[in-house]
Parts: C-alpha cells; structure tokens; sequence
C-alpha cells in the first residue's frame, strides 16, 4: 500500500470535528482553520477517507470564508409615491359630516379627484393629519366612505374612524383601486341610527390624498 505523508493533517478525531463544525459561524471557522494549521504531521494512506475528507472539507473551509467577507450588496431604494389632492376650487376644504338620531337631517360630503394622469396604478385612497390636527366629532363619528361609479351607483369602500395624535402624524389607509382619471367617493355617517358629526378643514397638508404609481 502506498504511504503518503502530509502535513498538517488531521486524526480521525478531528475529522469528525471539522465534518460536524457549524460553517455558518465565521468566528468558529476562523478558529479551526488555526488550528488545523498547528497540527503535527500524521502518515496515512494516500487514497485513505481521512485524505479525502481532508480535502473537501479544506474547500469548503476556503470557499466559506471568502463568502462569508464578501459585502451585502446594497438595498434597492424604494420609488417615491405620486399624490393627488381632492378636486377643489381653493383649499382648505371645509368637511362637515352629519346626521341627527334616527339617521335624519343626513348630510354627506363628495370627495372626488380629478387630476390622476390616464395610465397611473396603484390608486390607494388615505387620510394624513400631523401632530394634534383639530378635527371636531361628536355622537357617533364613525364615517363610511362609498365608491361612486359613472353611473351614481354606490359601494362601500371602506369605514374609518379619524383622529389625529398629539405626537405624531397620523395616516389611514382607507382602500386602493384600480385607477381612473377620475375617482369619486362620499362620506357619511356609518350609523343606522345614532346622531353623529365629524368636521375637519381638508388642506394640502392634512386630510384626504391618493397615492398612485409607488
């Protein structure tokens, strides 16, 4: 049998170590790779397991360490949204939603936009306010907002309960669609029974904006 000395080699015991040691750990991987560099010389045959393990795992060792040095490549910077305002003659808009107990004396307000460019996607309906934004609501202020087709017919788009916070800006995703050039909503108080108002002043800073294209 042919005999064949190399050095720096392994035992059967450290062997078993490397095949068992955690690569994904590039400090444990560091650590080893010292350490198999001090070891004594050993004699084992040439076609021996021991040489074959040897070399495969010193590849894997290798390949490892140059994979585990290399940079993460840099994450893609997310696309700035596109944003249209409610169609309006001047802002601020002045929302007054309200109706008394009995849903009586009902009064809804239209909201519609009608500067979204033909071709856009994305079309999310949202209500921002900033920090400590006066909006007024008493009763039930719960407010259902109707999507509004071509034809005057209606359907629920969504139910929001607005509210600004003292500390933070605050933002409400009210529902997205496929978009239009021209997209119209009402709003109205969710209550079947119960009186209820919310009034807030709509401006280019706080209320109701659609985003689109992201």
């Amino acid at each position: 049998m042919q005999w064949y000395k190399y050095e720096k080699c392994l035992h059967s015991k450290h062997i078993t170590q490397f095949h068992q040691f955690p690569f994904h750990n590039i400090k444990y991987k560091t650590h080893l790779f010292n350490h198999l560099s001090n070891l004594p010389p050993y004699i084992f045959p040439l076609n021996s397991t021991i040489m074959k393990y040897f070399t495969i795992a010193t590849a894997l060792l290798s390949t490892s360490l140059v994979a585990s040095a290399a940079p993460a490549p840099a994450p893609l910077e997310r696309r700035a949204c596109s944003v249209a305002y409610p169609q309006s003659i001047g802002f601020p808009i002045n929302y007054d939603i309200h109706q008394d107990a009995g849903k009586t004396n009902v009064v809804t307000n239209a909201l519609n936009f009608n500067n979204i460019p033909a071709g856009s996607y994305g079309c999310q309906l949202e209500v921002n306010f900033p920090p400590n934004y006066p909006i007024t609501k008493s009763g039930n202020s719960l407010l259902n907002v109707f999507a509004v087709a071509k034809d005057g017919t209606e359907s629920l788009f969504g139910t929001v309960a607005l509210a600004s916070s003292p500390v933070a800006p605050t933002k409400y995703v009210i529902n997205s669609a496929k978009c239009n050039t021209l997209l119209s909503y009402k709003l109205a108080i969710a209550s079947d029974s119960q009186a209820g108002r919310v009034a807030f002043a709509d401006t280019k800073d706080a209320g109701f904006t659609i985003t689109y294209n992201c």
